[in-house]
């Protein structure tokens, strides 16, 4: 049993095991490859991709987005959570709460914070990115 003493660290873990859990669910988003495509958030508002070198922009507020594939351009609107667990991918969002990355050689550029006071990041991947423009 792992008790959690850091509130961040077990944030971190929440988001985690929602992301896993929610790219188990039957939700929309690429899985093949190549694809170019809009993701309309407040129709779906759980995005899952599993291809690769796919071009996805995603308008509307997203709940969770979660990116499994490879080589992937995803711009995004908004997302409470964005996790990327591929490789050498490319994300931009506008907004966002939670950014979680585990995969390898990933760009997260985010402009401002969705809800929170605060962002929460967790970057446990190799050679990733995560920058704030302005």
């Amino acid at each position: 049993m792992r008790c959690y003493r850091d509130p961040m660290n077990l944030a971190g873990s929440i988001i985690v095991s929602s992301l896993v859990f929610a790219a188990s669910l039957a939700v929309a988003g690429p899985m093949e490859n190549k694809q170019t495509l809009t993701h309309d958030c407040a129709k779906e508002p759980i995005l899952r991709v599993t291809g690769n070198e796919n071009t996805i922009t995603a308008t509307g507020t997203c709940t969770e987005v979660s990116i499994a594939g490879n080589k992937n351009k995803v711009t995004l609107a908004a997302a409470t959570a964005t996790g990327v667990g591929g490789n050498e991918n490319t994300i931009i969002v506008e907004a966002t709460d939670h950014i979680v990355v585990t995969g390898n050689k990933n760009s997260v550029t985010y402009t401002k914070v969705l809800s929170k006071p605060k962002i929460h990041m967790m970057n446990s991947g190799k050679d990733n990115r995560i920058t704030q423009t302005k």
